[in-house]
């Protein structure tokens, strides 16, 4: 790409689409990205559905130039490295669960009472240690592994939380955000990297709803 005259590349969104478009547009090309949807509808419509490469990509030359379809806007450097923390944390908050499950779950095998919502390490070791006669000293030395697994995550966790709000604050919108009572970093991060236009969203609560601050219900039977 480097050494072709200024062009334009269309493309579909893919892991590392944001990335590409900024490595393009820094050799000088223009960059748009048409949403796979619009490209299948596309196909469906003139090519009676025969999804082939060839095909596909006669629906990104056409749909590039059609001036009523909106395009999916590119993450920013800053906006990626957001969403790489956020995606990380994710990954560390869904082990700790799991860890913490799991320990539960083997603590109830011995008939281990843990109280219910408690958060505290310490009073979960302890209740461990105080049956070594019964569990054996490997058994609970297994056991506390876990618990220190559990610990060493917040500790990740919380470092990552550190590092992304210096990133928020980075932003002009971050630091907007920054003042309004009730977001804190998460959200803050997330309106940031998937919001883009609010004109977009018909009403308040639709904008609301797609950043996930709108509790929705989940009812069985009547």
């Amino acid at each position: 790409a480097s050494m072709l005259s200024p062009n334009l590349f269309v493309m579909e969104p893919c892991n590392g689409y944001s990335y590409l478009c900024l490595e393009l547009q820094a050799l000088g090309h223009e960059t748009k990205v048409i949403s796979g949807k619009a490209v299948s509808m596309w196909i469906n419509t003139h090519l009676s559905g025969q999804k082939t490469d060839m095909n596909d990509a006669l629906a990104l030359v056409r749909l590039a130039f059609d001036r009523d379809l909106q395009p999916i806007r590119e993450k920013t450097l800053l906006e990626s490295r957001m969403m790489t923390l956020q995606a990380t944390r994710r990954q560390l908050l869904t082990q700790r669960t799991k860890t913490l499950v799991s320990f539960k779950g083997l603590c109830q095998q011995w008939g281990i009472r843990l109280k219910a919502g408690s958060r505290s390490l310490k009073k979960m070791r302890l209740a461990v240690e105080a049956k070594t006669e019964l569990l054996s000293l490997p058994v609970v030395e297994a056991l506390v592994q876990l618990l220190e697994r559990v610990r060493d995550l917040d500790h990740q966790i919380a470092q990552l939380d550190k590092a992304l709000a210096e990133l928020v604050m980075q932003d002009e919108r971050g630091r907007l955000l920054d003042k309004v009572f009730g977001i804190g970093t998460q959200i803050a991060a997330r309106f940031i990297t998937v919001v883009g236009d609010i004109s977009r969203f018909p009403n308040p609560r639709s904008l609301v709803a797609y950043i996930g601050c709108v509790p929705k219900n989940i009812i069985t039977g009547h």
